[in-house]
This record gives structure tokens, C-alpha cells and sequence, in this order.
């Protein structure tokens, strides 16, 4: 929970930055090694801030707010994570606890597949539907990725050290829920279950043929063409992807449908419409 706060990209930002307020942008002005000086800096304004004073006191008693540090902040960011995005009883966890109502049909039909011939299960496997290994799946690159010193996304040789061999693999995704946390794949290629579940049959056309005009048009203009990088995509295409093979359109449908099953019943809590700052907080 820490690390996202020190990374200028995804939070912190750069030194030229003004803050929300318009202000300077004290936290870019830190060198990029200091992390601790960072979480040092977001604690500052956090305690700054009165709004949060009665919550930091509710949540930590024994300690006074201005005795509060980062691993206090980490800690309130881990406990609102595991309570908030957790999956709840879905039809799918009520089927296999015995209830053989709670699939039918085309779900059904599609559960077959996921654990039968298409072989989904075999990536997308255990309690949360996935392995937590790292794969090739040959998806379009799209946009530069999470450094500034390349130009295209290399997934895990960019972030694990892992070497050229493991250049465009990403992790395994849970699927709980999957049918809700669209656009899918790691860079969102794909508007549509369906289209995900197509690729994954013919991974190498999805590569070569893909079509970005539903995307819109400022990630669409980020689509990678260069022949070049998508031959050197396909040159690590993960062997076990090619396993699935040919799924027809009904089956790629009762796929789809089964993973619908996979959706938490229970209603998502109510988000605010502000923090305790009183900034606004965007709900798409």
C-alpha cells in the first residue's frame, strides 16, 4: 500500500507539478530513492488535515494523532482493502456447495468447457481462478507500460528482473468478478468478455489482426503497428495458450455466461461523494 504513494507516475507525480489545489507540489520535489521522506510528507498533510483527525483517532486510541507515521497510514489502507474488495457468495460458489439450481444452461454448458476441453482451469485455477503464473498471451501492446526508458509495455522482464525470456508475460487474473472489472486483458484491449475468451482461442490472430477502433480514441492512437514489436510479441507466445484451441461463437457465449456466475450477489457498499479534505471524489 506504500509504494504507489512514492511512484511519481501512478501518485506522486513530477517536481514541475502543481498539487490538486494548485499549490506546490511538495511531495514531487523529493529525490525518487528517499521513500521514506515521501510517506513522511503524505502522513504531514494527512494530520494536516482536520477532517481526519476524529477517523485516526477512532482507529488508533492508544496513539495521538500526531504521533501517527506511515506504517499507522499502511496499515488503514491494508484494513479498508481487505474489507471493502472482497468477493462475496457468487452462483458459482452456490452450485458447488451443492445447490445444482444455481447454474443452468448456458453457464453450465460454459463451466464444462472452462474445466473441460478448453482447458481454462488449468491457468485459472483454485479459490480466486488463478495460478498467479505468468504468461504470454500475445495481446496487442498498447501505450508505453509503467517505465519512461522504453516504448512499449514488456510486462514482467520490466518489473521481475526475470530476463528478456519472460518479455510480455503478465499474471494470471482472478476472475472473480471478472465480468465487471472490464475493459479486459492487462491493457484493456478488449471492450467485451467475448472478444477476451476469442483471443485466447486464436491468440495469434488477436495479435496480428486486432482491431482498436472501439477503443477510444486517445488509447486507440497508443496502439502499437510496428511489425517488428508484434513479431517480437510472438516469439515468446506462452505454449500452453495454444492448447485452448478453436472455440466456436456458442461457445465462446456459454464461456462468457459462465464467468458471469462468477459476480458477487450481495450489493456494493454506497461510496462517498468526498473524502475527509473534502475533496471530491469521482464515482464512474
Amino acid at each position: 500500500t506504500l509504494f504507489p504513494i512514492a511512484d511519481r507516475d501512478e501518485m506522486r507525480g513530477d517536481p514541475d507539478e502543481r498539487d490538486i489545489f494548485g499549490e506546490h507540489n511538495e511531495l514531487a520535489s523529493i529525490s525518487d530513492p528517499d521513500f521514506a521522506a515521501v510517506w513522511r510528507g503524505v502522513v504531514r498533510r494527512i494530520v494536516q488535515t482536520e477532517g481526519y483527525h476524529p477517523l485516526l483517532a477512532a482507529a488508533f486510541p492508544d496513539q495521538p494523532v500526531s504521533a501517527l507515521g506511515p506504517v499507522q497510514m499502511a496499515n488503514s489502507l491494508a484494513a479498508f482493502i481487505g474489507t471493502t474488495f472482497v468477493t462475496g457468495e457468487t452462483e458459482f460458489d452456490r452450485f458447488v456447495a451443492g445447490d445444482d439450481d444455481a447454474i443452468s444452461g448456458p453457464a453450465l454448458a460454459g463451466a464444462a468447457l472452462f474445466y473441460g476441453s478448453a482447458q481454462c482451469a488449468v491457468c485459472h485455477s483454485g479459490p480466486l481462478l488463478t495460478d498467479e503464473g505468468l504468461y504470454n498471451l500475445a495481446v496487442r501492446p498498447i501505450g508505453r507500460g509503467p517505465t519512461r526508458e522504453v516504448h512499449v509495455d514488456r510486462g514482467a522482464a520490466l518489473s521481475t528482473h526475470a530476463g528478456p525470456e519472460k518479455a510480455y508475460f503478465f499474471k494470471t487474473p482472478r476472475l472473480r468478478n471478472v465480468a465487471e472489472t472490464g475493459p479486459w486483458m492487462h491493457n484493456g484491449a478488449y471492450l467485451s468478455l467475448e472478444e477476451a475468451i476469442a483471443h485466447h482461442a486464436d491468440p495469434l490472430s488477436g495479435l496480428y489482426n486486432y482491431d482498436p477502433s472501439p477503443l477510444a480514441d486517445e488509447v486507440a492512437e497508443q496502439v502499437h503497428t510496428n511489425t517488428a514489436i508484434l513479431d517480437e510479441v510472438a516469439e515468446t507466445l506462452s505454449p500452453r495458450i495454444l492448447d485452448v484451441g478453436h472455440l466456436s461463437r456458442i461457445e465462446i457465449r456459454q464461456l462468457s455466461a459462465f464467468l458471469r456466475t462468477l459476480s458477487t450477489e450481495r450489493e456494493p457498499e454506497p461510496s462517498p461523494t468526498e473524502v475527509p479534505s473534502g475533496l471530491p471524489l469521482v464515482v464512474p
